[in-house]
């Protein structure tokens, strides 16, 4: 072969800066006989090849498509891959632990993604124990391209890489520099964002150096922007005086209509007075980062080349969650409490106790501020023999900091104690005016009020090195080989404040403490094969050995995890114009340090009792009567939920497979075919609220791990991590891209599309596929339209996810969305850059779950409910 194929173009043209032949997919390239061409590592493969294509599916994005795509972040671009079928995480007001500023990947919805910067591991995220990497910690300034591994890799790059692998390339070889600077504004009130960009460089004939500094802003989203005023009314708390309940008279008549409505934001819902938390609450919080990435490289010898890359980012987010409920511990009152005023008119018999709902208001919102840094610095040799073997050997230090303080929180004891000595007079049975009452319950919660405090810390040490290269070679086939090692430690720490974690402060998120370390070790080897006649087969095999240590209470815990994950694949071209290619592998991942060791925390999630609810005649209390807003399934209600650490827990396993054709069909036109198949076992998992409340109702409301009231609602469960499932997915991707030139400008459409076959646990052998149920459409796809001319250029890209049907009656079914994203730019004689865009164009907004506008009654992993965003952009060259 002495030509390149269209095919080889297309992709050398998506890694040198290209528009839009890889956007959807991953075009094989034959550079084989090109006999001054680089070598160069791949994701999917640590053998330096001269083939950019290898048995694995990539898609590659470049700079360019992700400009083009009006995508102003990583998270952004990779959320909107079709591979990411089901949505992934963005952050959001009212999750602690750092989650609320958190952006992650969740290639094919299985929760086992890997994230790598220029080929190593990205620090995971302190809040789910690096389990995941938040993808807010990438600045867009520093990114060259982006590639996705779409399929399992854990045989050349470890735990985690089930689902895939995004290795996030950044830039390097800058001349020169360049600014740039971003505005953002959504149709609604909140959201704008503000991005400034500055890169400068220069590259000489022993080496290169570049600066990158980026500085982001964006603006919070209230809640009642995209719910709207007076929805969501909280289920149980009571403002500005108390509900109670007792078990003679449930909630009749047990509050004080003439205060209700005299704070802002309640109602008075005739049985109660509630609060309309999604007036105050925010959707998304407020956030400002700063970043600055230097990267450097020098040759030392001919031979011999020493790097650095040096990046530090820090964040700060802000969020708002409603006024405390005093909830984590019950609040009650005895019938002979001379605040009382009911107690004539229940059997003390029945229940000693009067049980308080209580939200405080007064005291003001709950504003959390969380705080990052993360400091992450690699050091490396590479180098090569005469005898044409090659060598790395590499250092990574990283750091991070996490610190999130939470205002306005209640101590649980204070209240009580308030309450038992009768200085609370929570019922007003003094008759004070509202103001006066007002005054006087505003110093109790102000003496009451405290601020939650979460810090956490990871300090990582990682070292690695490689020795390959071509050992073998005729007319007939080149042989390669890899061998590697790493050494990884970590220690990790996570610790709330101490009346946090000892579980008697409302509003926060306390415990769930973790005092761990853990050490890898790892030995990696690859095989490559490559016949002349177009067939390559390759192999590779890991070994892996954490060794995990925490405290767990009582003493020292130690926990070990090892296996050895083989992979093997093959791809034939038996044309210059066609690929065929198919991977097999294994995949390991071994319980993170929170999963293990970490104390138990506790949460308020929501889900439906079905045993308080449903009918007695299928076994249930029959009393939605009683509370009609604690059983409303369209606006579920939140429970204490207590969770921990499970030091017992195994480690997960996966069979994952890959198979797939890729078709140069002409010198402008290229499609792919690929098949995923996904068998993920022993998968660790918090057990959901739902699975319990479900086992609780056929167990006749007898389950251990619900704690209920003598009303029979619930007052806590107990949950935690356990290894319970299978999860079994498979479907497949389709992607085309087609470029042509006309009288007019030069157009290039590129299209790709996730089919899922099937998704879901494995019952006894039997798959409960959930395929096209509620968050989990049957297909995704994008399609993009590309124009230039000269110095204009436009685009046109559409998302499309489908429909999903309801998975009960009283919600309505979802249906398919088209969201249109369009861009017109120029290119400056004085080497500037303007461009001017608008997402979601045609303003398509959230469907709520109900029919009807509700608190959060919205997915927000898979779609963007703040409607039409207007943008501009500015580059300069400098």
């Amino acid at each position: 072969m002495t030509n390149k194929t269209m095919i080889a173009k297309a992709v050398k043209t998506a890694l040198y800066g290209g528009l839009a032949a890889s956007l959807a997919i991953s075009a094989p390239a034959t550079f084989a006989a090109e006999e001054e061409a680089e070598k160069i590592v791949v994701t999917g493969s640590r053998i330096k090849r001269v083939d950019v294509e290898t048995a694995q599916p990539v898609t590659i994005l470049t700079r360019e498509d992700i400009d083009l795509s009006g995508d102003t972040s990583v998270a952004d671009a990779l959320r909107n891959t079709s591979a990411n079928s089901f949505g992934s995480w963005k952050g959001q007001s009212g999750f602690g632990s750092g989650a609320t500023g958190a952006a992650e990947i969740d290639l094919r919805g299985v929760g086992a993604t890997l994230v790598l910067v220029d080929g190593r591991r990205m620090p995971g995220s302190g809040y789910d124990g690096g389990a995941t990497q938040d993808l807010n910690n990438i600045p867009l300034a520093v990114v060259e391209r982006i590639e996705i591994l779409r399929g399992g890799a854990s045989a050349i790059y470890g735990s985690d890489a089930i689902a895939g692998v995004v290795n996030i390339i950044t830039r390097k070889d800058v001349e020169g520099a360049h600014f740039s600077a971003l505005y953002e504004n959504t149709s609604i009130d909140g959201g704008g964002k503000k991005q400034y960009e500055f890169a400068a460089g220069v590259t000489g004939d022993r080496g290169s150096m570049l600066v990158v500094l980026e500085h982001q802003s964006q603006d919070e989203v209230a809640d009642n922007e995209i719910s709207g005023f007076d929805n969501g009314v909280s289920w149980w708390s009571a403002v500005p005086n108390a509900t109670y309940y007792d078990a003679t008279n449930g909630y009749t008549d047990a509050y004080d209509a003439n205060l209700c409505e005299t704070v802002p934001n309640t109602v008075d819902q005739g049985y109660r007075c509630g609060y309309a938390f999604s007036n105050v609450t925010w959707l998304y919080p407020q956030r400002d980062s700063n970043s600055i990435m230097t990267k450097f490289t020098y040759g030392l010898t001919d031979s011999i080349e020493f790097s650095a890359r040096l990046s530090y980012v820090d964040t700060e987010t802000n969020s708002r969650f409603a006024p405390t409920p005093v909830s984590t511990s019950s609040l009650t009152m005895q019938y002979d409490n001379p605040n009382n005023p009911y107690g004539s008119l229940v059997d003390p018999s029945a229940d000693p106790n009067t049980y308080i709902y209580l939200r405080t208001a007064l005291l003001g919102n709950r504003d959390a501020r969380f705080k990052k840094s993360s400091f992450d610095a690699t050091f490396g040799l590479e180098g090569s023999l005469d005898s044409g073997y090659d060598w790395t050997l590499f250092y990574q230090r990283t750091l991070s900091d996490e610190t999130l303080y939470n205002r306005n929180l209640i101590n649980d004891l204070l209240i009580q104690e308030a309450v038992n000595d009768g200085s609370f007079d929570v019922f007003n049975v003094s008759g004070m005016t509202s103001a006066e009452w007002s005054e006087h319950a505003l110093g109790i919660f102000q003496r009451a009020a405290h601020t939650g405090l979460f810090e956490l810390e990871q300090d990582r040490n990682i070292l690695d090195g490689s020795f390959g290269g071509e050992f073998y070679s005729n007319d007939t086939l080149t042989a390669s080989f890899v061998v590697g090692a790493e050494l990884e430690t970590i220690k990790f720490t996570q610790i709330s404040d101490p009346a946090s974690a000892n579980g008697f402060i409302s509003g926060g998120s306390g415990g769930d403490d973790v005092f761990a370390s853990r050490d890898r070790t790892s030995a990696f080897t690859e095989f490559q094969v490559a016949f002349d006649f177009g067939l390559e087969l390759s192999t590779a095999f890991r070994y892996d050995k954490y060794e995990q240590e925490g405290f767990v209470g009582t003493g020292t815990a130690e926990r070990s995890f090892s296996d050895t994950t083989p992979m093997f694949g093959v791809a034939y071209r038996p044309t210059d114009d066609l690929l065929l290619r198919a991977t097999y592998g294994e995949a390991f991942r071994a319980p993170t340090m929170p999963e293990l060791f970490a104390s138990n925390s506790f949460g308020f999630p929501s889900a439906y009792d079905y045993y308080y609810c449903e009918p007695t005649a299928d076994g249930g209390l029959g009393n939605p009567g009683n509370d009609i807003a604690y059983c409303d399934a369209a606006n579920l209600p939140q429970h204490l939920t207590f969770s921990g650490g499970n030091p017992t827990l195994s480690s997960e396993n996966a069979d994952t497979l890959t198979a797939g054709v890729v078709w140069n069909a002409t010198d402008d036109l290229s499609f792919e075919l690929s098949y995923y198949s996904i068998e993920y076992f022993d998968r660790i998992t918090n057990v959901s609220l739902d699975d319990i409340l479900r086992l609780d109702f056929e167990s006749g409301g007898t389950s251990s791990n619900v704690t209920r009231e003598p009303s029979g609602q619930i007052q806590s469960i107990q949950s935690g991590t356990i290894n319970l499932e299978r999860l079994d997915t498979a479907g497949f991707d389709i992607g085309v891209a087609y470029n042509f030139d006309t009288s007019i400008g030069d157009w290039a459409i590129v299209a790709d599309a996730t089919f899922v076959k099937e998704y879901g646990l494995v019952d006894q052998g039997q798959l409960l596929d959930r395929v096209g149920r509620f968050g989990l459409p049957e297909k995704r796809g994008n399609v993009r339209t590309s124009w230039s001319s000269g110095d204009l250029f436009a685009s046109w890209r559409m998302n499309y996810i489908d429909g999903q049907d309801s998975t009960s009656s009283s919600f309505l079914d979802r249906d398919a969305v088209i969201y249109h994203h369009l861009q017109f730019g120029v290119n400056t004689s004085w080497d500037g850059k303007f461009v001017l865009g608008v997402k979601n164009a045609t303003d398509e907004k959230t469907q709520f779950n109900t029919g009807n506008p509700a608190w959060r009654s919205y997915d927000t992993t898979l779609y963007d409910p703040v409607g039409r965003t207007w943008f501009v952009r500015y580059e300069q060259a400098l």
